[in-house]
């Protein structure tokens, strides 16, 4: 079927461990390619084994075309950080992670947290699966994600540069109209549903801001000065 770019063949069998969707059992087994270029297709791996999202109750998702302020709940997360853009090193830190939670027996979870640059990612580590997550390494970091007010706009599409580009457009855009109430407290971040065996049409995907009430925003107050003192 690849013809003469087919280098190598790889299958891998996965059963997955009773993953539930409304109550079905799902086995899938897994075919990777390796190509002549020598480029894992580890985007690929975004299916094992995938479970319900971690924190299906309290992070909900943004509908497509909707721009909404919602609450991300506290969370426990793995990352991996790489020099330079997320699009260019996506490959690299999903090796990683995929590594780290294999050797740990941990479950992959959607959605998949993304800075894009310089790039990291994050995998969420649902609650029964905290205790597996016991140390950070060289390449992973266990990280906890504290409780944090974002505006998110939803979209569904290709996971690139260029939807994230023009989303996060549109959420500056808000934050502009919206200035009087709202401030900017952190940096943007993407948020990926759905692996890659969906239709790039179909792909649910997120661009966040994290955000602040302006009435909320501590004031920075100068300690006194003490007299006789330079």
């Amino acid at each position: 079927m690849f013809g003469k770019n087919l280098h190598r063949d790889y299958l891998i069998q996965q059963k997955l461990s009773q993953v539930n969707y409304s109550d079905v059992r799902i086995s899938i087994s897994i075919r990777f390619v390796c190509m002549k270029t020598q480029t894992p297709l580890l985007t690929l791996l975004a299916i094992f084994p995938f479970t319900l999202p971690a924190y299906e109750q309290s992070m909900t998702q943004t509908p497509k075309g909707t721009i909404e302020v919602k609450t991300l709940p506290a969370m426990t997360a793995i990352e991996a950080r790489e020099d330079g853009n997320y699009f260019e090193k996506d490959n690299k830190m999903f090796r990683k992670l995929f590594r780290y939670i294999s050797d740990k027996d941990i479950s992959m979870t959607t959605p998949v947290i993304v800075d894009v640059d310089p790039g990291a990612m994050r995998f969420l580590i649902s609650e029964p699966e905290i205790k597996k997550a016991d140390e950070s390494t060289e390449s992973v970091q266990i990280i906890p994600l504290p409780e944090q007010s974002v505006v998110s706009i939803g979209y569904n599409g290709k996971y690139s540069q260029k939807n994230y580009d023009r989303h996060l457009a549109q959420l500056e855009s808000w934050l502009t109209e919206n200035e009087a109430e709202w401030i900017v407290v952190g940096e943007p971040i993407a948020v990926y549903w759905d692996g890659p065996f969906k239709l790039s049409a179909w792909k649910q995907a997120e661009v966040m801001i994290p955000i602040q009430k302006r009435s909320d925003a501590s004031l920075t107050v100068e300690p006194p000065t003490q007299s006789g003192k330079p």
